[in-house]
């Protein structure tokens, strides 16, 4: 056991990892790391803000979506790893297999849109979640658009009904 939690450790420190989250993750854990990510000074603060709010836009998206729930609370893992120009925040959990074409989907759509575009669609989304002719859902994942460099998802087969989802966003160091 010693060995392989040394192992462990080493593959972390290779990967450049500065934080990671696994299991449960509520809205109380959200808030703690937050609180972590926050005094991190080995951060500007202008991207600690940044990496701030990609974390928690991720953290959430596990506590609310993830198939897999522990009273109420979903369970999945959020790490970040620096990375020699960016901050790369990754989240992973199960999703039923019947979401992903839409998943596929509005990553697809949302990668082709300009800063501008996002923008522009940032804001009707939010402007019909408002008026109660939309749901505000894919807000968070628009805004993970507009503030990182790339954003990418995978999915990686489970069982015939469950898919592991992750995503992928790297935050630019300058």
């Amino acid at each position: 056991m010693y060995q392989k939690l040394f192992d462990y450790y080493q593959n972390l420190n290779r990967e450049r990892l500065m934080l990671s989250v696994t299991g449960p993750i509520s809205q109380e854990i959200v808030k703690q790391y937050g609180a972590l990510l926050k005094s991190m000074e080995s951060i500007s603060e202008n991207r600690r803000l940044v990496v701030l709010g990609v974390f928690v836009e991720m953290a959430q998206n596990v506590l609310r979506y993830s198939a897999e729930q522990v009273g109420g609370v979903g369970l999945g893992v959020v790490v970040i790893c620096e990375e020699d120009h960016c901050f790369q925040v990754s989240s992973g959990n199960l999703i039923p297999i019947a979401i992903r074409e839409q998943l596929e989907l509005s990553f697809s759509a949302l990668s082709k849109l300009d800063q501008e575009e996002l923008r522009t669609f940032y804001r009707e989304k939010r402007r019909e979640a408002r008026k109660g002719t939309g749901d505000g859902a894919g807000l968070g994942l628009i805004e993970l658009f507009r503030r990182c460099e790339k954003v990418e998802c995978g999915f990686e087969p489970v069982d015939e009904d469950q898919l592991f989802f992750t995503v992928t966003a790297g935050v630019a160091k300058d």
